[in-house]
């Protein structure tokens, strides 16, 4: 599963944002479109294409494409 994971990553941001992205600085905050209610649409994409579950402190911390990616690789070693 981790194969790829930053493509689909990249890809999940670019489909709710509506926009383009760059992983090196796609952040909320930074990133246009990333406000708190795309945020939780990001997570809940995440959630069903990758079959992973955020709690709401883990949600709350993954604010950035590094972000995202590092706690997924954990989460599919």
């Amino acid at each position: 599963m981790v194969d790829n994971l930053e493509g689909k990553i990249k890809e999940i941001l670019e489909k709710v944002l509506d926009m383009p992205i760059d992983p090196s600085t796609a952040a909320q905050g930074v990133t246009p479109n990333w406000d708190e209610l795309r945020h939780l649409e990001i997570i809940m994409e995440i959630e069903d294409r990758l079959g992973v579950m955020f709690n709401h402190e883990e949600s709350a911390q993954l604010t950035s494409f590094k972000a995202i990616l590092e706690k997924l690789q954990k989460e599919l070693k």
